[in-house]
């Protein structure tokens, strides 16, 4: 039964972020991609990230062997590419990985904080469109539950790890090296910082730019609406896209989170001629500071050319170095926690193989099952329990 359970991936381990963003799905899409899915696997869910593009199945051992084929026609993907870089695993090597998943090992920030919400996230939504059945559902409780232990029971639940704080920390790195532009009189760490998105990951970055008191913040999203509410949550200011070049001009660094199939940010908005609009007249040639740009989009919001302008300094989901951290017991403590949940849910999926030939012992026995015989019943149980190491075996 567990050979019939198929994962297809490309993380960060296995792919560059040039791969990871031909294949990243924007939310919109992955209920019409469980749907196709459906139609090729008895069961499918779909785990879409900044980090990862996973797609786990349970499949007939037929159907495994060609997925490079349908699976390229569903993605619109050269199978052959898909077979250069996608990983695939099988079986309690997927389960394992599923788990790990969950628990934060398998995050280019160890313990990362998000990775355990976003396989919540994507369960929840394989229930919603019923794409899931026992063996995901099982599968996915439990890595839910892996993840939660080793948040509750390990100090990787205590380092507070996320991309959204990483980020905010190389921005204040970076602005470290700069005098403060501001002339108005505001205090010299008065930075104005633009916030490009007003997603979940946004709002993280909103939250962790007011630890670090930053009080400047521009919120820019394609639904004005969203970002003038955000705004106003944060004491900032809301814009449209249509204000992007403009605003570009008149702030200190820029963090990029928004959820789009095309870059954003292009070369042209940096042009020496400006774009004069209403939200201010200075030139991008008039400023005597560099604009730090952090991109987390994935695809990335900012196009790579940006980062051979002058002035310019870009930084992309690839390109910020998490700090070492050391906490080697505390891996190995949440290595223990995700060994054992892996042998509980192979213990779940034995006793349902074994289900069946356990009923059709029972019913065979008859009346006999339900006698108060002592050698009767321990002779049943002796059965039930050989039938169990068959199925395992």
């Amino acid at each position: 039964m567990i050979e019939r359970l198929l994962y297809l991936g490309a993380t960060h381990k296995t792919a560059a972020l040039t791969v990871r963003e031909q294949l990243a799905t924007g939310p919109e899409r992955v209920p019409g991609l469980l749907s196709e899915l459906r139609h090729l696997a008895d069961e499918a869910l779909v785990l879409n990230t900044c980090g990862r593009f996973e797609i786990y199945l349970v499949s007939s051992l037929s159907r495994q062997k060609d997925w490079p084929a349908w699976l390229g026609a569903i993605l619109r993907q050269p199978a052959s590419s898909l077979l250069e870089h996608l990983s695939m695993r099988t079986g309690k090597d997927a389960v394992g990985h599923a788990l790990r998943v969950a628990a934060g090992l398998e995050s280019r920030l160890i313990g990362e904080d998000q990775v355990l919400g976003q396989v919540r996230r994507a369960f929840d939504l394989s229930m919603r469109q019923r794409a899931v059945g026992p063996m995901l559902s099982a599968l996915f409780r439990a890595a839910i539950h892996a993840g939660r232990r080793v948040r509750t029971e390990t100090e990787l639940g205590l380092q507070s790890r996320s991309f959204a704080r990483l980020a905010v920390e190389v921005v204040r790195s970076e602005l470290s090296r700069e005098p403060a532009r501001s002339t108005d009189g505001m205090i010299a760490n008065a930075r104005t910082i633009l916030l490009l998105g007003t997603g979940s990951l946004a709002r993280d970055v909103a939250e962790e730019l007011k630890r670090n008191r930053y009080t400047r913040l521009r919120f820019v999203s394609k639904h004005i609406g969203r970002a003038q509410q955000l705004a106003a949550e944060y004491h900032g200011e809301g814009y449209g896209l249509d204000a992007l070049p403009s605003l570009l001009r008149t702030c200190d660094a820029v963090i990029a989170c928004a959820s789009s199939s095309h870059a954003l940010i292009a070369p042209w908005m940096f042009e020496g001629a400006g774009v004069v609009t209403t939200v201010c007249a200075e030139k991008w040639s008039d400023r005597t500071a560099p604009l730090t740009i952090i991109d987390l989009g994935v695809p990335r919001n900012v196009d790579p050319a940006v980062a051979a302008l002058p002035g310019i300094v870009l930084r992309d989901l690839d390109a910020i170095q998490p700090p070492e951290a050391e906490f080697e017991d505390s891996v190995s403590a949440a290595e223990q926690i995700v060994d054992h949940e892996l042998r509980r849910y192979l213990d779940w999926l034995r006793g349902r193989a074994a289900a069946p030939r356990i009923t059709q012992l029972l019913c065979s026995a008859g009346p006999a099952a339900d006698t108060s015989d002592r050698a009767v019943r321990r002779a049943l149980h002796q059965r039930i329990l050989q039938l169990k190491k068959e199925v395992a075996a």
